[in-house]
C-alpha cells in the first residue's frame, strides 16, 4: 500500500472503512442517533477492468426515546432504517469516485507506462502474478460438528447469510459468492470459491481442531486473485465466520 495525498492507496485497492465510520458516525448524531454496536469495512479495487466496492456494515443504533435498531450487510434490518442504507450506498458511491479519481491521477503522473481505462473488459497483464494465497486461523466457542454444520447445511446458512441465500444439489450464493462442491471429511472441509464475476473458481480447505470445548480453524484459501486477498479475506472474517459468531452465540477466542 502506499500513502498518495494522504489517502491509502495502491494501485489496485483502496481501503475506504475509515472514511465510511467516520461519515456514518456524524451522519447518526445529525439525526440524534446513538451506536450501540458497529462493525463497519469498506475498500474498493478495480477487478477485471471494473471498480466496485465490498462494504460489509453490521450496525445497532438507538434513538432519543431509547429504541434500538439493527442493520446487517445492508440487506437485511430494520425498514424503518431505509434513510440509513441509502445514506451508507451514497458514501460507498462517493469511495468508488475517488478511486477513479485516484486512477486517472496516477496514470497521468506515469507517463512511461501505459494504463488502460478501468473501464476496459478482460483486465489482464502478462508476466505479473495474478493469483495469490492466504491462511487464516481463528478459535471458536463451538465443536467441529456445529461449525461444519454452520457452514454446510442449508438450515443454519440461511441464518447467517440472509434473505439472498440461494442453494442447488451442490452449491451455495449468496450476495456476490457462490460456494460448491463441499465435501467434508475427516476433520477437513474443502470447498470451492468464487465471485459471481470470477472467470473460474477457487479452493479452499478448512482444518478442524477442537482443543477442550473449543475449535481451531484453519483455513487456506488458494487461487484468489491478487488483488482481492485482502478483501476476500476479510469477508470470511467478517461477513461469513463474524455472521456465525453473532447468530449462533459461538464467541471468537483468542488463539
Amino acid at each position: 500500500m502506499e500513502t498518495k495525498n494522504n489517502k491509502v492507496y495502491s494501485s489496485q485497492t483502496m481501503n475506504a472503512t475509515e472514511y465510511m465510520k467516520e461519515a456514518i458516525k456524524k451522519f447518526l448524531i445529525s439525526k440524534k442517533y446513538s451506536i450501540v454496536f458497529s462493525d463497519i469495512s469498506c475498500e474498493v479495487s478495480k477487478r477485471f477492468g471494473k471498480v466496485g466496492a465490498v462494504t460489509t456494515v453490521k450496525l445497532t443504533v438507538k434513538d432519543e426515546e431509547e429504541n434500538v435498531y439493527t442493520i446487517e450487510d445492508l440487506n437485511t434490518g430494520d425498514e424503518s432504517m431505509s434513510w440509513l442504507v441509502e445514506f451508507i450506498k451514497k458514501k460507498e458511491d462517493e469511495a468508488i469516485k475517488a478511486f477513479i479519481e485516484e486512477q486517472k491521477s496516477s496514470a497521468r503522473d506515469e507517463s512511461n507506462e501505459e494504463m488502460k481505462p478501468i473501464e476496459t473488459q478482460n483486465y489482464k497483464v502478462s508476466g505479473i502474478k495474478t493469483k495469490d494465497d492466504f491462511v487464516l486461523s481463528m478459535c471458536f466457542s463451538t465443536s467441529m460438528e456445529d461449525m461444519a454444520a454452520f457452514l454446510t447445511r442449508k438450515e443454519f446458512v440461511s441464518y447467517w447469510a440472509g434473505p439472498s441465500a440461494k442453494f442447488t444439489d451442490d452449491s451455495i450464493s449468496f450476495e456476490n459468492i457462490v460456494l460448491k462442491d463441499l465435501v467434508l471429511k475427516d476433520k477437513k472441509l474443502e470447498m470451492k470459491y468464487k465471485w459471481q464475476d470470477w472467470d473460474e473458481f477457487s479452493s479452499v480447505a478448512i482444518n478442524f481442531e477442537e482443543i477442550g470445548s473449543n475449535l481451531k480453524l484453519s483455513l487456506k484459501h488458494r487461487g484468489v486473485p491478487v488483488e482481492l486477498v485482502d478483501i476476500v479475506k476479510n469477508h470470511w472474517i467478517n461477513r461469513i465466520f463474524g455472521a456465525i459468531s453473532s447468530v449462533f452465540k459461538c464467541a471468537i477466542k483468542p488463539i
